[in-house]
């Protein structure tokens, strides 16, 4: 199996207080590794088992590969957090990877075509004091 994201890179993304009520299963104060790990490993499971069928996939992997896996570990983060369903702020993103994967493995899309978008998760209930934090995606 690939690993498609770092820790750095799924930590960069989250707020501390996401990061200790998803990640601190000991009450130490500190995202446990183990926890961690376990997120990064499902989320490059995750973008394996869609491209399985893409002989393209290799070293260095594709931008698509990686945005997914990074979505899909911010999924499960803002899911073992409470945040489910529509509260949870990455869920669009993930969903979007997996239709784009879906196509590609399908053979109507393929990775260097594909494209990956600039993502940026933006959960509003971290930041409701200042709405200028919140980016539109549709550019409206």
């Amino acid at each position: 199996m690939a690993a498609y994201v770092t820790s750095a890179e799924l930590l960069a993304r989250l707020t501390d207080a996401v990061q200790l009520q998803a990640l601190d299963d000991d009450g130490d104060g500190v995202a446990d590794t183990g926890r961690l790990t376990s997120i990064l490993d499902d989320a490059s499971r995750w973008v394996d088992a869609r491209l399985h069928a893409a002989a393209e996939l290799s070293s260095p992997y594709p931008a698509l590969a990686a945005q997914a896996a990074l979505a899909r570990a911010c999924w499960l983060v803002y899911e073992r957090a409470g945040r489910n369903g529509k509260d949870n702020p990455a869920l669009d993103e993930m969903q979007d990877f997996r239709d784009r994967m879906d196509d590609v493995a399908a053979g109507k899309a393929d990775l260097a075509t594909t494209g990956a978008v600039s993502s940026s998760i933006a959960d509003p209930a971290d930041d409701a004091d200042d709405p200028s934090v919140f980016q539109d995606p549709t550019g409206l």
